[in-house]
């Protein structure tokens, strides 16, 4: 399994693994809806809304890479600029690796059609 950078520190995982996609994909998309949630929820002071928005990122990070991931990552502290960055670096990989899957379908989609034309053209010879 690759390495995955989140704050400086690497964590086993691969993006090009279907499994791990998969818990990746599940845990975005319930952290985005949770984050959503909280949107409309009224707190008592603004540090308990950073708290709440903490929270959901450390049981994202929990969910994707095994408990104890978000303690590791960001100790006890509930810093909301650490917490958004540690998404950042993730969610930039995650692109990355999308981009690179992309790329590598594209250029040997390519080269199969460009086989085919050449083929085509030698059977109407």
């Amino acid at each position: 399994m690759s390495k995955i950078m989140i704050l400086g520190k690497p964590f086993e995982g691969d993006f090009y693994d279907a499994d791990f996609i998969d818990v990746f994909e599940a845990a975005t998309k319930k952290m985005r809806d949770r984050a959503a949630e909280g949107s409309h929820t009224k707190y008592e002071s603004l540090g308990d809304a950073m708290r709440a928005q903490c929270k959901i990122a450390k049981d994202y990070f929990d969910e994707i890479f095994g408990e104890g991931t978000a303690l590791e990552l960001f100790g006890p502290g509930n810093n909301l600029k650490l917490h958004m960055q540690a998404v950042a670096d993730l969610t930039d990989q995650a692109m990355k690796n999308r981009k690179e899957t992309n790329d590598f379908i594209n250029k040997y989609t390519q080269r199969q059609k460009a086989q085919q034309v050449r083929f085509q053209h030698k059977k109407h010879k």
